[in-house]
């Protein structure tokens, strides 16, 4: 198995009142298409969802991570929510030869301050994930598939939110 985690903190300034703020990040399947290599793959009801992380990795290797969230606005503390949501099984965590795919988890958090009619949004997201090692990788030993794993998961998790800060703010 490959222990993949990465996780990222950041805040922002949004040029817009913290009510239509909210609002803009709380369409979830709106917000998504934002979210470089993030996709929304299923609706199960209101504000429950799959989402499939995808990467290639060195040019070789083809990563999948699917993750069942639930969205929680909380408009009384100004908090929005994307935690796992259990009760839908996980798929089938499979790999090939420069493949591997499976079940993980999903979180972020945002939660909106207001600031001279615009709103200071403080952003966080973590990804994490068991993977089978693609047969590819393995012969390589296993603490080094997960030290480089971590590494390229923080790098990835650093872009992504990056890049959703951006395209949201456009």
């Amino acid at each position: 198995m490959i222990h993949v985690a990465g996780s990222f903190e950041r805040e922002y300034l949004f040029p817009a009142p913290r009510a239509a703020a909210f609002a803009y990040y709380a369409n979830f399947p709106g917000i998504v298409p934002h979210l470089p290599q993030i996709a929304l793959t299923r609706t199960y009801r209101e504000n429950q969802y799959r989402l499939a992380y995808t990467a290639t990795e060195l040019s070789l290797y083809h990563i999948k991570i699917y993750c069942d969230v639930q969205v929680i606005p909380d408009r009384r503390a100004w908090r929005l929510r994307v935690q796992p949501l259990p009760g839908h099984p996980p798929v089938k965590s499979v790999s090939g030869l420069s493949s591997t795919h499976a079940q993980g988890q999903y979180s972020s958090e945002s939660i909106f301050h207001d600031e001279d009619g615009n709103t200071r949004i403080q952003y966080s997201l973590n990804l994490r994930a068991d993977l089978p090692t693609p047969l590819a990788l393995a012969l390589m030993p296993g603490a080094l598939l997960d030290e480089i794993a971590q590494t390229v998961t923080g790098w990835r998790m650093a872009t992504i939110a990056e890049q959703f800060i951006q395209r949201t703010l456009a």
